[in-house]
């Protein structure tokens, strides 16, 4: 089971980003400043759309499994073997936090092992750890690509063993519940935005 992020839904916009995939020699001056200005606009008005929502519908059937997951580097229009690695990790939910008054969606994930066996760079930049949540949390934003590895066998350690146990625990902490209490209420429409006192 395998699932490619082709438009990411979830990523504010910056400035920071607003040249990436740029692949024409240098913007002039007037491009820059419509770029730019084009980007505070959208970020101005930023929110999370229906197929941002629909991701997270996606992504929902890889919680309670080891996965392999491909970060996003604009690099790879270019050099399509120089981004970062791949990653394993068990994927144990979906986060929605606050970040600079915007609402993010993260991965949940534990267990975590790079494959730096192909040219690129470690993927570690892509994430936070989260102490309040206990685990490392992954923006979706920068997500290319997750698949589930139960059925490989060249993956570097043995498939999560069934998440059941692990998913009582995790339901357990008050901080997770209130992570998915609020991502629920938020995509089956209970809520039209997200009260900061469910989100980390």
């Amino acid at each position: 089971m395998k699932y490619t992020i082709k438009t990411a839904h979830w990523r504010v916009p910056s400035k920071d980003r607003a040249f990436d995939g740029w692949l024409e020699g240098r913007p002039t001056a007037d491009q820059r400043t419509a770029i730019l200005t084009a980007v505070a606009r959208e970020r101005e008005n930023w929110a999370p759309n229906s197929e941002a929502w629909g991701q997270l519908q996606e992504l929902e059937r890889f919680v309670g499994q080891r996965v392999c997951i491909q970060f996003w580097d604009p690099i790879v229009l270019l050099l399509d073997d120089e981004g970062p690695y791949p990653m394993l990790a068990d994927c144990q939910g979906i986060a929605l936090i606050r970040r600079e008054g915007f609402l993010q969606a993260y991965l949940m994930l534990d267990r975590i092992e790079e494959c730096p066996d192909v040219p690129g760079y470690s993927s570690a930049k892509f994430l936070e750890r989260e102490d309040k949540l206990g685990c490392t949390l992954a923006p979706i934003a920068e997500v290319a690509e997750i698949e589930d590895v139960r059925l490989r066998k060249n993956h570097l350690s043995e498939p999560a063993a069934p998440l059941k146990e692990q998913e009582e625990r995790t339901m357990r902490s008050p901080k997770r519940t209130a992570a998915t209490a609020a991502y629920l209420a938020l995509r089956n429409g209970l809520l039209r935005s997200a009260p900061t006192r469910l989100l980390m």
